[in-house]
């Protein structure tokens, strides 16, 4: 029966429909993201049950997330971390743990409050959704062309600075010479 078990969670886990509805998940859970950051951003009465909905929306996707690893790691073994997309996802599930899930009881237990600065590392949680544009061709092939492009951008501000500046300067010389 476990092998049984093993083989259905290898098809579930290889299905493009889970590669989709995780997708799915990463963009919900950036979203819920910035909604949260904004929410805390402006604490207020009103919004102070969004605020809860929100916190628990971030349980709930870590969960998700901590599960896609675990169904992850039945499948691929300790193979999935030589993948760099593997080990990026668990470090920010292992960093989610840490800072939803432990900070929270050990700041219960003691007035440890320099663990808060682990809470920075849910941004991390940002580069999940950088999974879901690798996974859309064109998209990838656009934001790979913005970083190629990145270059020659920085080239050409410093040579229109150069300009302005050297016009400036001739400006300036014909200006006080008159």
């Amino acid at each position: 029966w476990q092998e049984r078990v093993r083989h259905g969670v290898t098809d579930v886990v290889s299905s493009r429909y889970f590669d989709s509805a995780m997708s799915i998940v990463i963009m919900a859970n950036t979203v819920c993201m910035g909604m949260q950051a904004d929410a805390e951003a402006h604490p207020s009465e009103s919004n102070a049950e969004s605020r809860e909905v929100l916190g628990w929306l971030d349980h709930a996707f870590l969960l998700v997330f901590t599960l896609e690893l675990t169904l992850q790691f039945l499948v691929h073994g300790r193979e999935f971390l030589k993948s760099k997309w593997g080990q990026m996802d668990f470090l920010v599930v292992s960093m989610g743990i840490t800072t939803q899930w432990l900070i929270p009881i050990v700041q219960a237990a003691s007035d440890w409050e320099v663990l808060l600065v682990l809470r920075i590392t849910r941004l991390a949680k940002l580069a999940r959704s950088l999974r879901v544009v690798k996974k859309m061709k064109l998209l990838w092939l656009l934001v790979r062309g913005f970083v190629a492009a990145m270059e020659a951008t920085l080239w050409a501000i410093l040579l229109t600075i150069f300009i302005i500046y050297a016009f400036s300067i001739a400006a300036s010389e014909i200006i006080t010479a008159s």
